[in-house]
């Protein structure tokens, strides 16, 4: 029996980690990927909700709302176009650092380093991206990906937007953020085509 008990502790040891791995278990305000918006929003809600839409392919669509809960300030999904169901590819939670880089860059590490702890083997990729064709071409994001996850990857970073920039709508913020293997391939191979 004892053996018996043993096997099944070391199958669940072993079973945990993977399980922990996988996106879809990491949430925003509940939120996850592969829920639908129906969910949270109404349909009107969604119809009527900002979007953005990309140059290079009309296969997805982004959808944002201003949040009701005090952990951020908005929330951000990227939905497939023509799903009725509105199946959440990517989400995005922001917290709003208006000229204040140094406390956004501070918080970010917090979070990198609480996200990081819930999950086993995960690789970090931190990189400096510019916003060369946004406005004057001076803004730019200090990013952090975290990496080796099953279905995706999360994404935080802090923007620091120019000026300029801001005048066109633009906020200073953190962003989580948790996005499909599929919407991330699309992202970098398809939307700016």
């Amino acid at each position: 029996m004892k053996r018996f008990l043993d096997i099944v502790l070391l199958i669940l040891l072993l079973i945990t980690p993977l399980k922990a791995n996988d996106i879809k278990k990491f949430q925003i305000d509940e939120m996850s990927i592969g829920d639908s918006l129906l969910n949270f929003f109404s349909e009107e809600e969604i119809i009527n909700g900002v979007k953005t839409n990309y140059p290079g392919s009309k296969e997805f669509y982004g959808i944002h709302f201003l949040s009701k809960s005090d952990n951020y300030d908005q929330y951000s999904f990227m939905i497939k176009s023509n799903d009725k169901k509105y199946r959440i590819h990517s989400l995005s939670g922001d917290i709003y650092f208006i000229d204040d880089l140094s406390g956004c860059l501070e918080k970010k590490e917090e979070i990198v380093k609480d996200v990081s702890s819930m999950f086993s083997n995960i690789k970090k990729n931190t990189y400096t991206h510019k916003y060369k064709s946004t406005a004057d071409g001076k803004s730019f994001s200090k990013v952090t990906d975290l990496e080796n996850l099953k279905n995706g990857l999360i994404r935080i970073y802090c923007n620091s937007y120019s000026k300029k920039t801001e005048k066109l709508g633009y906020k200073d913020a953190l962003v989580v953020n948790i996005s499909t293997n599929e919407l991330t391939n699309w992202i970098n191979n398809k939307a700016y085509k």
